[in-house]
């Protein structure tokens, strides 16, 4: 909106001022360790939303014209997420970020897709600081990712140090988040092959144009798919999924031509607790049925849902 001359980019502009003053900062930014904490009543720190948070503080800082967020808090806390990362040449998660850390003890569980949210971040704080460490470091993280990528473009839950790996789920709409961090590296001669990740996402895009969240959400905790078909939590579409997989397909178009055809309806048998089931979505509702019964029934804008004529949250 500025770049056209508009306004009202402003009225934006203090709607997220105030987001990042008002709560980062004052509540959860903490001055004795220098980062921000993921819950303001304990010392714990996530490096991916902190790499969020750093995107967020340079662009306020472009914005603004406000040099201190550079320093006094986009510095400290990409020197944090460094401090996360391991770097030893032949282990099996060389680059690899850590999940989080409570206190002084870091948890040493490592997310294929998380280190690639905290690729952005860095490579924002290395633009705006003029400083290679960052850069070097989301380098380091997506070598990690591609290393641990499937045949089929997937990429397992988790990773541990000894190599031991958490399969399920394996994420289908966020992995949007994983190509878009390959794309930021490529400028810096980091071509990472996106087949067939590419393929992957695309394959998980429903008739009704949201994204399947995941495959394996029956096998999280025992790691061994059931018979039975693929779960409905598996194909189920959720917003705060697909919108990663919307942001990096906008990225890559360059004139948008938007049919304005939407709400397809779609059928899939499904699957849950050894139920088999039908899992639709049209225009006016997702739903969720045996065949003697509704189980699941969420009217599109209701603040809602019915589960077997209960009200719950939706």
């Amino acid at each position: 909106l500025r770049e056209r001359g508009d306004d009202s980019w402003q009225h934006y502009l203090r709607a997220g001022r105030r987001n990042l003053e008002g709560f980062y900062l004052q509540r959860l930014w903490c001055e004795t360790e220098q980062v921000f904490r993921d819950n303001p009543s304990q010392p714990t720190f996530v490096p991916n939303k902190s790499a969020t948070l750093i995107e967020a503080f340079c662009l306020l800082a472009d914005l603004r014209g406000r040099e201190e967020y550079l320093q006094r808090y986009v510095r400290p806390t990409a020197d944090a997420i460094l401090a996360h990362q391991v770097r030893a040449r032949g282990s099996v998660v060389d680059g690899a970020i850590a999940q989080n850390s409570l206190g002084r003890s870091l948890i040493e569980k490592y997310f294929p897709y998380y280190n690639a949210r905290c690729v952005a971040g860095l490579i924002a704080a290395s633009q705006f600081l003029g400083d290679e460490r960052y850069v070097e470091a989301a380098a380091a993280a997506m070598r990690f990712v591609w290393r641990w990528r499937d045949s089929d473009g997937a990429f397992p839950q988790v990773v541990y140090g000894s190599g031991r790996t958490n399969r399920y789920p394996r994420w289908i709409a966020a992995v949007g988040d994983i190509l878009r961090a390959a794309d930021l590296l490529r400028p810096y001669g980091l071509d990472f092959p996106e087949e067939p990740t590419l393929t992957w996402l695309l394959e998980g895009q429903l008739p009704s144009g949201g994204f399947a969240t995941a495959h394996g959400f029956a096998a999280q905790v025992s790691q061994v798919l059931p018979t039975g078909g693929r779960e409905f939590r598996d194909w189920l579409p959720v917003c705060g999924w697909t919108d990663k997989a919307f942001r990096f397909l906008a990225g890559r178009v360059n004139e948008p031509s938007i049919s304005e055809q939407v709400g397809t309806s779609w059928t899939l048998g499904c699957s849950f607790k050894g139920l088999r089931l039908q899992l639709t979505e049209n225009e006016r509702a997702i739903s969720l049925r045996h065949p003697d019964r509704p189980l699941y029934t969420w009217i599109k804008g209701a603040d809602w849902a019915e589960i077997d004529g209960l009200a719950v949250a939706a």
